[in-house]
């Protein structure tokens, strides 16, 4: 967190952005008992904060669906009863990022557009990088990469890497009808 705070720190003092965006939600911050470490800085520093992340009633609205509740249900319905807990979990991994990432990127997008074409500081975890930045580029957007891999923890990136080959040797999962 401390990292995570200074790269911020640092980065919003050099750009001075118009805004920074979080990829997370007042709703999160309750949920999960933990504030957010860019809002008080951007306060501090006198920049606009700006929460991204879709609340859960909006992500229902968007047709939105996790890991969390794509694993359950991967694990409880599968057709033969014998999908092992790590497959199920590689393979809800697969699903969200082949299927749901572009729907929860595209609404982030949708909260900052009104100064997407200024200088914006957007905070998002590591698996989105790539894709957020490429959605970005496809709007005709420019972006630069400030940071890489802060606060990603080792059962993160070994969820993202399993998902990330999962979809690689089973691409039509994407297609797959679940809920």
């Amino acid at each position: 967190q401390k990292l995570y705070a200074d790269v911020l720190r640092r980065t919003l003092v050099a750009v001075r952005p118009c805004l920074v965006a979080e990829e997370y939600s007042e709703e999160a911050e309750e949920d999960n008992k933990r504030r957010s470490i860019g809002k008080p800085i951007a306060t501090a520093l006198g920049i606009d904060h700006r929460f991204c992340d879709a609340t859960k009633a909006e992500r229902k609205q968007i047709g939105y669906v996790g890991t969390q509740e794509l694993h359950l249900t991967i694990s409880m319905h599968d057709p033969n009863w014998d999908i092992s807990n790590e497959e199920a979990e590689a393979k809800a991994w697969a699903i969200c990022i082949g299927r749901y990432f572009a729907i929860r990127e595209q609404f982030w997008l949708e909260k900052i557009r009104d100064v997407a074409h200024q200088d914006v500081v957007f905070v998002l975890g590591d698996g989105h990088v790539d894709s957020f930045a490429k959605l970005l580029t496809d709007e005709g957007i420019g972006s630069q990469l400030v940071e890489r891999g802060i606060g990603l923890t080792a059962e993160n990136s070994f969820c993202m890497e399993n998902g990330l080959r999962y979809l690689r040797e089973h691409p039509d999962c994407v297609n797959e009808q679940l809920l």
